[in-house]
């Protein structure tokens, strides 16, 4: 036997006798998420005059005989709301990533003239992706997978469509991260970096040595204390390694980080500094395949040179 609701009925009717179909949606398909007695549906539409992707959640426990908010989905699989969105953050970064950050727009590369002002925008597309306003627990849709991770349906920014974004299937993955009890690490001259649970900290320590900067001259102009670990803001990759190295006429220190996607994320470490926040620039765009770095000097074509860092990726180039 099959029953259908009235929109539907009626859209039916309408393609069989050929006429225009009276329902704005062209496509409505689910998926359904069992958790013992909870029954989670996820419900995507696509429309008749766009290919833009709804998306709708629906929950329902069959022993209650309620329908749980999303606080009640939390606590039902112990899960706190801030590690919550705080994840839900980190997968839709990883999302809007996983687009743009090998660069998969029309050929371009970073050694194009239009690559600075592309990268700008993709930055603060990506900016907006992450946004506070974004992330609230009355907005998030999403259903558990059961296995202590849920599928969000998040708006996720886009270089193409008159809105500026589409909503995406997100994974979140509350909990501990990868570098729980400490991962690699990296230096240079007086400055340290390495992986932790919650992305990046970094340090300073006192160094008057012949073969490093003086670090009391940087101390002096960017304000950071010794042996002090500063954790860094938006650091959303999931990483593999660390590198710190310097680059530039003075010694200018950045951290890079390698992702497991084989792409690179940045961190300016005494910029900063300057402006009270040490923060991710988040990837640089077009680096892809990279399986390591290297310090070396950027020669200027006059005989001199400075201090740079090179990507090497899975060919051995850099």
């Amino acid at each position: 036997m099959e029953s259908f609701g009235n929109d539907v009925q009626a859209t039916l009717d309408a393609a069989e006798s050929g006429e225009t179909p009276n329902s704005q949606y062209m496509e409505v398909t689910w998926q359904s998420y069992w958790n013992d007695s909870l029954l989670s549906l996820s419900i995507r539409v696509l429309g008749w005059t766009s290919d833009l992707i709804d998306y709708a959640v629906y929950h329902y426990n069959f022993e209650t005989g309620q329908r749980p908010d999303n606080l009640g989905l939390l606590d039902r699989f112990h899960v706190d709301e801030g590690d919550f969105i705080a994840a839900l953050r980190r997968g839709a970064a990883r999302q809007f990533d996983s687009h743009y950050a090998p660069w998969g727009t029309g050929g371009l590369s970073p050694e194009d003239e239009n690559y600075g002002g592309i990268a700008i925008d993709l930055a603060a597309l990506r900016a907006w992706t992450v946004a506070e306003e974004n992330f609230s627990l009355d907005l998030a849709m999403f259903c558990p997978n059961g296995d202590g991770t849920f599928t969000a349906f998040q708006p996720v920014a886009s270089i193409a469509g008159g809105s500026g974004w589409y909503y995406e299937p997100v994974l979140v993955e509350p909990g501990p991260g990868d570098w729980a009890d400490g991962g690699p690490q990296s230096e240079d001259a007086f400055v340290s970096a390495w992986l932790t649970d919650d992305g990046v900290s970094v340090s300073f320590s006192k160094s008057q040595s012949r073969d490093f900067p003086d670090s009391e001259t940087y101390r002096r102009a960017y304000g950071f204390a010794y042996d002090t670990e500063y954790p860094v803001a938006g650091c959303y990759g999931d990483y593999q390694d660390i590198f710190v190295g310097a680059s530039g006429q003075d010694f200018c220190p950045y951290v890079f980080l390698l992702t497991t996607d084989g792409t690179v994320e940045y961190i300016d470490i005494f910029g900063g500094l300057w402006h009270g926040c040490l923060c991710s620039g988040g990837p640089l765009y077009g680096f892809r395949d990279i399986v390591g770095f290297e310090s070396g000097v950027y020669e200027d074509g006059f005989g001199g040179g400075y201090e740079t860092v090179y990507a090497v990726d899975k060919n051995g180039r850099k």
